[in-house]
């Protein structure tokens, strides 16, 4: 991708054009590509970093709930590699030994690991290894430099939906679940 920038001058009326240069990356979650969009120019990476992101309105298709979930939590962390979420069988379906034995309860459960799982926001910074920070104390009027460093940051939101009537909880009650949403980040 590229971005032009033009700037003028008084004195001699002459333009020069500036062209950026930017790179994003794909990575892979689940199995599935996710391309992210770059948002800084590589001139600037040294002091500001990398930061991409999925481009608005996007969304990735992961697979169903059931069979991408914990491959999804190990990735980022949230859970040990070697473990998994108890109330998932190795398949991808319900273990209703783990939940309590309430019709309704398994019901949206299975609704839950059966639905289509989507990465509606992918967002990454690497901070730059140049960014320092000039501080002023106060008491003394003396200018510090910081070097600010930041840790690498990630958010991640996920949504699970499903079509039709699948989300009907209670049979005669127009109250039907259709999807949810969770994020796992760690800016601040």
């Amino acid at each position: 991708m590229s971005d032009t920038e033009t700037q003028t001058t008084d004195e001699t009326q002459t333009t020069e054009t500036k062209t950026k240069v930017f790179f994003g990356v794909s990575l892979e979650l689940a199995g599935k590509t996710i391309s992210l969009d770059p948002k800084n120019d590589i001139n600037e990476i040294k002091e500001k970093g990398i930061e991409v992101e999925l481009p608005a309105g996007e969304r990735v298709y992961l697979g169903t709930v059931g069979t991408s979930f914990n491959t999804i939590l190990q990735t980022l962390g949230a859970v040990d590699e070697d473990k998994r979420a108890s109330f998932l069988n190795e398949d991808g379906t319900l273990n209703t030994e783990e939940l309590p034995d309430i019709t309704v309860l398994q019901n949206a459960a299975n609704l839950l690991v059966e639905a289509g799982l989507y990465v509606d926001e992918f967002h990454v910074r690497i901070p730059g290894s140049t960014a320092n920070q000039t501080v002023t104390d106060q008491t003394t009027s003396e200018e510090t430099t910081v070097v600010k460093k930041d840790k690498t940051a990630y958010t991640v939101g996920l949504s699970a939906e499903w079509q039709d009537d699948a989300g009907q909880l209670i049979d005669g009650l127009d109250l039907k679940l259709r999807g949810i949403y969770f994020k796992i980040s760690n800016e601040e």
